[in-house]
């Protein structure tokens, strides 16, 4: 199983890829985020074989957001292995003004960029927002137990130890992708 992990706000990214080693992840790293990898050229695998792609270039956004379509266009034609194409997409996009216009504009459009290219190479695509797993997992006004309960649970199935609280509700996302996947297959092939 292969999994394009694309984290456009910068926040998730990372932790799911040491919860799913079989994930090959992207890191869109946006002006002023707080990702906690060593600033690269626009593109560039690391050796941990995250993808950085640093914020737009002097040349414009446009021409950077193009360049962004063309690289992803050509990663997943180079991996058609890939059963799905996982991206984050926060709700602070959808207007609590936690971020300043060019900030949310440079994400959506980044988001645009994904699906166009996911389409183009006959890809699905799922869309997970860090606020919003723990109401479709774990349900909507739970109380705290269930919620560490659930955690837990996520963290046996995946045969890791929780270390801090981000850590847990990365088990959980990357349980939850799982369980996706293997819904897919129930379902009759790729997902």
């Amino acid at each position: 199983m292969q999994i394009l992990a694309l984290d456009l706000a910068a926040q998730c990214g990372y932790a799911i890829a040491h919860n799913l080693p079989e994930a090959q992840v992207v890191t869109c790293a946006l002006p002023g985020s707080d990702v906690q990898i060593e600033t690269r050229t626009w593109v560039e695998v690391l050796e941990s074989g995250i993808l950085l792609l640093g914020s737009p270039m002097p040349h414009g956004e446009g021409a950077w957001l193009r360049q962004v379509h063309d690289y992803l266009c050509d990663f997943l034609k180079a991996h058609r292995g890939i059963d799905v194409v996982v991206y984050e997409f926060s709700p602070w996009l959808r207007g609590s003004g936690k971020t300043s216009t060019r900030g949310m504009l440079t994400t959506v459009g980044l988001r645009a960029m994904v699906l166009m290219s996911a389409s183009e190479c006959c890809m699905s695509t799922l869309e997970v927002s860090p606020n919003e797993w723990q109401d479709k997992l774990i349900g909507r006004g739970k109380r705290e137990a269930q919620k560490q309960k659930a955690k837990h649970q996520a963290a046996v199935r995946l045969g890791k130890v929780v270390e801090s609280p981000d850590e847990a509700d990365a088990l959980l996302i990357a349980d939850y992708i799982l369980a996706y996947l293997r819904e897919g297959e129930r379902a009759g092939g790729r997902v």
